[in-house]
């Protein structure tokens, strides 16, 4: 955890790391992103538990219960039912067997709108409208204490889903920045006193801890920077440009292999 606070606080501490091996700089990397990934699952996790709460509670006062019979929702209302659950429109409707019958009805403004027929469901929001159809073998009965049941395997699955994909983004997006940004940054400042590649990669994998905190603090507070990759290079050109300070002496090049 040492490395985690210093290499985000301490300037010099970039010409220490030289003397490093690789796999202790990839170590610092996977640590920093598995405890990221960590922290915003959690935060995920409660999100969603919390969304689906709120929607247990929409449920019991509009619907009460669902049943499907070899899959189809055999409770459908006789009239079409326009709700409003948060941002999003809910369409239920007998009428809605295809994707196009449902579209139909897509208010000109676009919001976030859900179209709920016997067979199948469609999803319009800020991406292409898809639908998603029932298993034809499905049949049960769904009520406000069926689906509470389910919270334990909504809490569960949001975590491992959350804790793995921001691992592999966080994952992706730090190499990118490593092999595409800082590296190439810092073997150009240092170019004239022989820093190895190896010496800028290792100092990459400490360097990218600046925007994958950032970026991870930006997320958890709902804050969206457009075009903010342009930003982190400026920082990075900036910083290692001006504070970034590795002393490649005679007897740190013998180490240049790390």
């Amino acid at each position: 955890m040492k490395d985690l606070f210093r290499a985000v606080t301490t300037v010099k501490y970039y010409h220490n790391i030289l003397k490093r091996p690789l796999k202790r700089a990839w170590a610092h990397f996977i640590l920093l992103i598995t405890v990221i990934a960590f922290f915003t699952a959690i935060f995920g996790a409660v999100k969603i538990v919390s969304l689906y709460n709120e929607a247990l509670a929409f449920f019991a006062e509009n619907v009460n219960s669902v049943e499907f019979i070899n899959g189809e929702i055999v409770t459908m209302p006789v009239l079409p039912e326009k709700l409003q659950f948060k941002n999003w429109v809910i369409h239920v409707d007998k009428v809605y067997l295809d994707k196009e019958s449902a579209l139909k009805d897509l208010d000109p403004d676009r919001p976030p709108t859900i179209f709920i027929g016997p067979g199948m469901l469609v999803i319009a929001a800020d991406y292409r409208p898809f639908a998603i159809n029932y298993p034809d073998s499905y049949s049960d009965v769904h009520n406000v204490e069926s689906l509470k049941r389910f919270k334990i395997y909504i809490i569960i699955l949001s975590f491992l889903a959350g804790l793995l994909g921001m691992f592999i983004y966080k994952l992706i997006t730090g190499l990118l920045y490593i092999f595409l940004i800082i590296t190439p940054i810092t073997l150009f400042k240092f170019r004239r006193m022989g820093l190895a590649y190896k010496g800028g990669l290792k100092a990459g994998f400490y360097l990218v801890s600046f925007q994958l905190i950032i970026s991870t603090i930006l997320l958890l507070t709902g804050v969206h920077i457009p075009w903010s990759f342009l930003l982190y290079i400026l920082f990075y050109i900036v910083y290692i440009g001006a504070f970034v300070n590795i002393d490649v002496s005679s007897n740190l090049r013998r180490i240049k292999a790390g």
